[in-house]
């Protein structure tokens, strides 16, 4: 059964949930940014670290069967991790737009 790409509502949505844990709940605009750019960071670190070493890899070991198999998943990597970035830039955006913070502060107070 082929997996179900994951929707921008479902992007936004599970966005959301990691902007309502209290330790990371941002207070404006900008501790926005820091904390998107932050999980930006990490998102860069996961996917484009993986297609690096599976290019490297690949390259390397392209003398047995196995290069053919990791060269391909290398640039899937860096396709699947820029995308995930758009999608991160797209909630930032809407978040910002929708300012959550703002309706959530006043219903705690």
């Amino acid at each position: 059964m082929a997996k179900k790409s994951i929707s921008i509502e479902e992007h936004y949505i599970r966005y959301k949930i990691i902007m309502r844990n209290p330790q990371l709940s941002p207070r404006n605009e900008d501790e926005v940014r820091v904390f998107t750019q932050k999980m930006r960071y990490a998102i860069r670190a996961k996917y484009y670290g993986t297609a690096i070493s599976g290019l490297i890899m690949g390259i390397l070991s392209l003398i047995l069967i196995v290069g053919f198999f990791l060269i391909p998943m290398s640039f899937v990597a860096f396709y699947l991790g820029s995308k995930e970035l758009r999608f991160l830039k797209l909630c930032e955006e809407r978040y910002i737009e929708n300012k959550e913070w703002e309706k959530e502060r006043s219903y705690t107070e």
